[in-house]
């Protein structure tokens, strides 16, 4: 099966998204980079917005592997209503900790 992600910014560009067909609505600034996020306000807006038509992802962005800042990240964007929280893991820093503190 495809489907369609659409990345988007906000909540006007999502309902441009949906109107397309979109499958996922997935929130991110790629202006910011491969993994550039968007402000929490903004994630709840498109969530919002998207009233559960679709599922909507969040990036959460290219942080540090610092296991309670990517704890803290996370929650703040589950928080929004966004089914799905993505973020990058790089090296450096204590991944295995990072894992678990989402975990």
């Amino acid at each position: 099966m495809t489907r369609m992600l659409a990345s988007v910014t906000g909540p006007q560009e999502a309902e441009i998204a949906l109107a397309g067909g979109s499958d996922i609505i997935d929130v991110t600034d790629p202006a910011a980079g491969p993994w550039g996020s968007v402000n929490a306000a903004a994630v709840r807006a498109t969530v919002q917005a998207v009233g559960g038509r679709r599922p909507v992802s969040a990036v959460a962005g290219d942080l540090p592997m610092q296991a309670s800042h990517l704890k803290a990240a996370v929650r703040a964007l589950a928080a929004t209503g966004v089914e799905t929280v993505k973020l990058s893991i790089s090296s450096g820093g204590n991944i295995a900790a990072c894992i678990d503190a989402l975990a």
